[in-house]
């Protein structure tokens, strides 16, 4: 057993796999420790750094700059930019998303993040998250339309197709809204995948 952690709930790897970066739910997650990223040494295994973050249930690792986003409780969910070269974060406040339990994130084509949760609290508001990147500012939440159990990015398109409430529904990352072409499908579906050629 190695000490330190606070409720890991997931790690990514450094391109040479000599690295791993643990997200800790911390409070989130019944612990007593603050939700942090931590830099793992895997030969020595030891705990090299740890970088608190307001909350960390979910994150995605692209090149060397780490999404998390998590729920420390209260009204709001929080998302954070680490910069794991450094192991510093690049959000100097945690930015405001919606509640919830957050376990699915995705980029899309014109660099926005969509955060989603099972599992929101605020039913005025839906359980979807969308933050753009490039000012670092969350848009307001939109309406509510269900748990997000699956989200999937559209390469080349500024698309993104997100299951909410058991629903698919297709997004114009350009603007945040619903696409006015929309598919049905029968039956209630729950993930979302891009099959390559």
């Amino acid at each position: 057993a190695i000490p330190g952690f606070a409720r890991p709930v997931n790690a990514f790897f450094s391109s040479d796999s000599t690295t791993a970066y643990v997200l800790n739910c911390g409070t989130e997650c019944g612990s007593t420790g603050t939700p942090s990223v931590m830099s793992f040494n895997m030969a020595a295994r030891t705990i090299v750094s740890t970088v608190p973050v307001g909350g960390a249930s979910v994150g995605l690792l692209k090149g060397t700059t780490l999404y998390v986003a998590g729920y420390p409780g209260g009204s709001i969910g929080t998302f954070d930019v680490v910069d794991v070269t450094g192991m510093t974060r690049t959000t100097t406040n945690s930015i405001a998303i919606g509640d919830g339990t957050h376990t699915t994130m995705a980029i899309s084509n014109n660099n926005k993040m969509y955060i989603g949760s099972p599992n929101c609290l605020n039913t005025a508001n839906g359980c979807l998250s969308i933050v753009d990147l490039g000012t670092m500012a969350a848009a307001p939440l939109g309406p509510p339309r269900g748990a997000v159990t699956g989200m999937q990015a559209i390469p080349n398109r500024n698309t993104m197709y997100v299951i909410e409430g058991t629903v698919l529904n297709i997004y114009d990352t350009t603007s945040g809204q619903l696409q006015p072409t929309q598919i049905t499908f029968r039956g209630a579906l729950y993930g979302v995948v891009q099959v390559d050629p």
